[in-house]
């Protein structure tokens, strides 16, 4: 183990328990994964976080709530099952990289394929190539790749409707 997976592990809020179910994974503690989780505090989901970088403005606000936070790279094998993903009934993928969000997306679509989705994406053909092959590759399962628009309107990401298709992928 290198210093900085020492660090990690040292400074992790804690796990999530090993019988926690219906769940929302939200990834990313930035600006707007921050205010996600802060949304999150008035109502009555149960969320595990993952955020790489340990001085990410959120990490502080996972730790005050007591929610389950994995200071791990959401990419890295085996960090979804940590979070319990196969479980979880949704994924908010909120980092500021398009790609990365999608690999994360992609991944754990592969252990959980009906996990209910919001990822955001900036890039307005990315967010929509990304919609299109989504919804082919998985019918069943429910993908928002606009979630920026929810966020900014204040609303619950998780229990918002599906985006028009007029609906743009970034603020004006």
């Amino acid at each position: 183990m290198n210093a900085t997976e020492a660090f990690r592990k040292a400074s992790v809020g804690h796990p999530p328990a090993e019988d926690l179910s219906d769940h929302i994974v939200l990834v990313g503690l930035g600006k707007v994964g921050t205010r996600v989780l802060a949304q999150f505090r008035t109502t009555a989901h149960q969320v595990v976080v993952i955020e790489r970088d340990p001085h990410a403005r959120g990490v502080s606000l996972a730790r005050e709530l007591g929610v389950p936070l994995l200071l791990e790279d959401a990419g890295a094998p085996g960090v979804l099952d940590r979070a319990r993903i196969r479980q979880s009934r949704s994924l908010l993928v909120l980092t500021r990289d398009d790609g990365e969000n999608l690999d994360i997306v992609m991944a754990a679509r592969e252990i959980n394929p009906r996990v209910r989705v919001v990822m955001r994406l900036y890039d307005d053909d990315f967010a929509a190539t990304v919609s299109r092959t989504m919804r082919a590759s998985y019918p069943d399962a429910t993908t928002l790749p606009q979630a920026l628009n929810y966020v900014r309107a204040g609303e619950t990401p998780i229990a918002a409707s599906p985006p028009s298709p007029h609906c743009p992928s970034r603020p004006p």
